[in-house]
């Protein structure tokens, strides 16, 4: 695709922006050619035959990708920049220890981060020369779960394992309930907690809390944990607590294992947590053959568990470790490199390394698309474009023309493209206009649509029930929101409105003596201000439940104090605020949101659906109940930054690339939020430097959002967010300079 001309739908708001020195940092490679390897006597290795085949199968290895699938003994840290051929060249040393240096398949355990890449791997491996589909099946091709779930399988007493999030989800929540807490914090974060403390090996009855506040979350860990163990059961992040702790006892397995994997290769090893380092250290630290392969700058997870200083401080663990950069981008064009580069460049904790593109890389037309070997016939760079959208609603208006443009012309199918923010309530804007337009589309994740989000619902059932006091279905959100049993509450109404028809059947509630004397007080108060909401309009009947009472609710502050959890749940509020300030009345916004639903589901039957499969054993289901998405289906992309790690497309927008969205107004405010000021513990970060080390991380979201764009790239920074004006984001002033910021 060129720049968009006079005839293009978006012309006179995508922008170009000339990124002159930065085309100059993408520059290309020098030498491909490797020197014949030679060990450790001098003597010359003869492995030409096996780079000759690996060749002949289109992996065409350069130097530095050589010397990685060359080294075969002691400690390695391969530092693999985005679209450097990582998962290659990782495979290729395995298939080079089992083909040239005879080391046996059942030697070898290759630790992965998801079950898809371990397969992956596998597949790979099959093909590669001198290697057997046996021999790659022996090979223990793991995540670091499935590797402990097999041993404790094997060498641990009988579990239980609670692969459902939703069980883990539900016990929590009953838990919160049975010690009174359930007002004041929420599951989710309660999890989140206990998951960071585990990944750094430590148990809640080890926790000491500073305040009342993670006094009471250690309480609901403890009973949550007890509960647990009364069940026989074990979650994720169990299994290597446990494996561990195995080990440690039955030194015999542990020095089995130890003979048995000589050679450990880990993947994506920027996101290795505590617990998970010392399982690699565990096994490896006798013959010391540990291999990791990562980038430090695509280090996302560090506030879930991940330590960035693993990888940073490699070579301070193992001094002697050979360190090899894979700094040729074979996936994105220059100028998408250069713009990756000028963004990672500001952050201070990063080892050096500076991307760059092969000779011939351009922009592939679709008849293009699958070469690979450089060719520029019939090709032209294209420089990234720029919007400056008064708003999240032009945002998504303009992308959604230049798609339409774009397929309409030829140039691209509706797969090419994928769209990435930072948050998921980001998303909003976009899923309604594609929805409503037609579009088609997936959003990966399976998020359900905003106006179903748990956080969202209860506010227009609210509203609702304004238009329609009797509405039975959307009662039910209204009573949880008085913190009342919905089951219970909702089997009150209906037994009062057998002996009674009420035009507000909340009413009954009032004379229900189950119920707490504070819960029968906001009953009438709660009817009184239903009532007034019909006149209102519906951004200010939304302001208007938040301060009555919603935002307690919720636990959703905006303080200084609040947690990054209790930002995300203002987010979304207030972005739903912004979707209902388009609307004059509450009965449009509703007929909207109706209009809205019924054109979604029939775009996305699998969420018509997902309730009825609760169990996840229909055929082509996954254990959400969500049908698994086709990645060959013609749609387009959309998803977290997050999620796309590792993932590529032919064409990326970056949306939201304003202040507040990201960076996240997290990583912004004055004070650091107390939950990420725990989880730094677990990243080895210091009190003093987790406010940049929150920023780095943005940083390293943008840049991970960036690379994952093959050909073309579109950023847009909306001037208002949320309602707010936001400046645009510090990382784009930091790529293309001030003059992007438009008046």
């Amino acid at each position: 695709m060129t720049t968009p001309t006079s005839s293009s739908p978006a012309a006179s708001h995508w922008r170009t922006r000339p990124v002159g020195a930065l085309k100059e940092r993408a520059i290309p490679a020098a030498d491909q050619v490797a020197p014949a390897a030679q060990n450790k006597n001098g003597r010359t290795r003869n492995d030409d035959s096996f780079f000759t085949a690996l060749a002949q199968q289109g992996i065409h290895l350069h130097e530095a990708q050589r010397h990685a699938v060359r080294h075969d003994e002691g400690p390695l840290l391969c530092l693999a920049g985005a679209g450097s051929g990582k998962t290659s060249v990782l495979t290729a040393r395995a298939a080079y220890l089992m083909a040239v240096r005879g080391v046996k398949p059942e030697a070898l355990w290759l630790v992965t981060f998801t079950s898809k890449a371990a397969q992956e791997m596998r597949t790979r491996l099959a093909r590669l020369p001198g290697v057997t589909a046996a021999m790659a099946r022996r090979v223990q091709a793991r995540t670091f779960h499935s590797f402990a779930l097999v041993l404790l399988q094997a060498y641990a007493p009988p579990f239980k394992l609670m692969t459902e999030e939703r069980m883990r989800h539900g016990m929590m929540k009953r838990v919160l309930r049975e010690l009174g807490l359930h007002d004041q914090m929420q599951a989710e974060t309660v999890l989140a907690a206990l998951s960071s403390l585990k990944s750094r090996r430590t148990l809640p009855v080890e926790w000491h809390p500073q305040d009342v506040g993670e006094r009471d979350m250690k309480r609901a860990m403890l009973r949550f944990e007890e509960q647990k163990d009364n069940q026989g059961g074990k979650d994720f992040d169990d299994l290597l607590l446990d494996t561990l702790r195995l080990l440690e006892e039955d030194k015999n397995l542990l020095q089995r294992l130890r003979r048995r994997f000589q050679y450990v290769m880990a993947d994506e090893f920027q996101d290795t947590t505590p617990v998970q380092y010392e399982l690699l250290q565990l096994l490896s630290d006798e013959h010391r053959n540990l291999a990791v392969f990562g980038d430090d700058d695509q280090t996302i997870y560090t506030f879930n568990g991940a330590c960035h200083h693993y990888i940073t401080g490699f070579q301070k663990r193992y001094p002697d470790a050979k360190q090899i950069t894979l700094n040729i981008n074979f996936r994105s064009t220059a100028p998408i490199v250069g713009i990756g580069n000028a963004i990672i460049a500001c952050n201070q904790e990063r080892l050096p390394k500076l991307m760059r593109t092969p000779v011939g890389l351009h922009v592939k037309t679709k008849h293009m698309a699958n070469m690979t070997d450089g060719s520029t016939e019939g090709s032209e760079v294209v420089t990234p474009l720029y919007l400056r959208p008064r708003d999240a609603e032009e945002e998504a208006q303009r992308i959604a023309e230049q798609i339409q443009a774009s397929v309409a012309n030829g140039q691209h199918a509706w797969r090419d493209f994928a769209v990435l923010y930072r948050t998921a309530n980001t998303s909003r804007a976009l899923v309604e206009h594609f929805t409503m337009q037609g579009l088609p589309f997936r959003q990966f994740g399976a998020e359900p649509l905003f106006y179903d989000h748990s956080q969202v619902r209860p506010l227009i059932d609210h509203l609702r029930l304004a238009l329609e006091p009797r509405n039975m279905n959307a009662m039910e959100s209204v009573v949880a929101a008085l913190y009342i049993s919905r089951e219970a509450g909702m089997r009150a109404i209906r037994d009062g409105e057998q002996q009674k028809a009420k035009k507000y059947p909340l009413i009954h509630l009032q004379y229900w003596m189950q119920l707490a004397e504070f819960q029968r007080d906001a009953i009438k108060p709660r009817i009184k201000l239903i009532k007034k909401l019909a006149a209102m309009k519906p951004h200010h009947a939304i302001r208007e439940m938040r301060r009555e009472f919603y935002d307690k609710f919720t636990a959703t502050l905006s303080g200084e104090q609040a947690t990054a959890h209790q930002e995300g749940a203002a987010d979304t509020l207030e972005e739903l605020e912004s979707s209902a300030q388009r609307f004059d009345s509450i009965d449009a916004f509703i007929r909207h949101i109706d209009v809205l639903k019924e054109r979604y589901l029939a775009m996305h039957p699998e969420h018509a659906a997902q309730r009825a499969f609760q169990s996840g054993k229909a055929a082509g289901q996954n254990s959400t109940g969500r049908r698994i998405a086709d990645p060959q289906e013609d749609v387009i992309t959309l998803m977290t930054i997050h999620r796309a790690k590792g993932l590529e497309f032919p064409a990326v927008f970056l949306i939201g690339a304003s202040d507040g969205i990201l960076p996240h107004r997290t990583a912004l405010r004055k004070e650091t939020p107390p939950d990420r000021q725990a989880s730094a513990h677990t990243a080895a970060i210091s009190p003093d430097g987790v406010k940049e080390a929150l920023l780095e991380e943005e940083r390293r979201l943008a840049y991970v959002a960036v690379t994952r764009a093959r050909n073309w790239l579109y950023i847009s920074s909306p001037a208002v967010v949320h309602g707010q004006k936001a400046e645009v984001s510090r990382f784009v002033r930091e790529a293309w300079g001030e003059a992007v910021a438009l008046k």
